[in-house]
């Protein structure tokens, strides 16, 4: 009961910082890149700071990360036109409509030449290339050879992903305020399903856990209510078109509400599993201590930012 009251003290302290941030980088884009780059900074040097790496090297790794925000620099340029310009013929812009967004991420925000290298992807190029250089020369940090190479792969995968994961949200969080809070809520509901039927039902049907190596009190009843409650969320709220604003309207065609109702809970669920496994080769409980009760960034930001990568991929279909 003390640890369920903590748990909502920091929930309701969490949030209240929390939503009054994604309202100004709705306003304020320029400043929300600042913030967002901060977190997802903050976010990935929790996660490689269990890696037995020194940590002069994990902070190096953490700001090193901003090369995927910063390049290609034709992000930064102002021929967005409106993603930059607050103040624009006469009037403020904010926000984006959907084939500005789309065409940003598929041309602009990961893969598309550098406009004074004319490399393509070369902000995630050279993330990857230095990690694995500071890595190799701090390999006398590890106790072995088994270790160094869980430590890499555990360190490459979450300098590559957090950054970009958190720039994809950030450009949500710049479209509409309407897609943001749904993607929030989408682990939400997933998780809060499938803990209240996991306490009422969980292995009274089904005698063994859903993954007990991985994530011990988790039950197949739960993982699966979560599952079905989270897809006719995902229908409701992304499926049915409430209104003609782009700001309103997630999902466009039968392809991409079907895809998205059948995979984006399930992803929730996976991306949950998948920072589980992580603190357990780490073995540790949570990434930090900064929310209480609630344990790092990444451990309440985890299936958010798989849901994010993966509807990006679904709005392209």
């Amino acid at each position: 009961m003390k640890n369920l009251k903590i748990r909502a003290r920091s929930a309701i302290i969490l949030f209240s910082i929390l939503i009054p941030l994604l309202i100004l980088t709705y306003f304020v884009k320029s400043l929300g890149v600042a913030i967002y780059m901060f977190f997802s900074a903050w976010a990935l040097y929790e996660v490689i700071s269990h890696n037995q790496n020194k940590r002069s090297v994990n902070l190096v790794i953490s700001l090193l990360s901003t090369l995927i925000w910063i390049i290609p620099i034709n992000w930064f340029l102002k021929d967005w036109g409106t993603f930059w310009e607050m103040y624009s013929n006469g009037h403020w812009v904010y926000g984006l409509d959907r084939d500005t967004l789309i065409s940003i991420i598929k041309n602009t925000i990961f893969f598309k030449s550098n406009a004074w290298s004319g490399a393509p992807g070369l902000g995630l190029i050279l993330v990857f290339l230095i990690t694995t250089f500071l890595l190799i020369v701090d390999v006398k940090s590890q106790k072995n050879a088994k270790n160094w190479f869980k430590n890499y792969f555990i360190t490459i995968f979450a300098v590559i992903f957090i950054p970009s994961s958190f720039k994809l949200i950030f450009m949500y969080n710049v479209m509409s305020l309407y897609w943001l809070f749904i993607l929030f809520l989408i682990p939400i509901v997933c998780d809060s399903f499938a803990y209240l039927i996991g306490r009422l039902i969980g292995r009274k049907i089904i005698k063994f856990g859903f993954a007990p190596h991985i994530s011990p009190k988790k039950s197949w009843e739960g993982a699966i209510a979560g599952y079905f409650i989270g897809a006719l969320f995902v229908f409701i709220f992304m499926g049915i078109n409430f209104g003609n604003s782009d700001s309103i309207k997630i999902l466009i065609n039968q392809k991409q509400i079907i895809t998205a109702v059948f995979v984006l809970p399930a992803i929730s669920i996976i991306g949950d599993l998948v920072f589980s496994g992580i603190k357990r080769a780490q073995n540790i409980k949570d990434f930090s201590e900064l929310i209480a009760g609630h344990g790092g960034i990444m451990d309440r930001f985890d299936s958010l930012s798989f849901n994010t990568v993966f509807l990006t991929f679904i709005l392209m279909i």
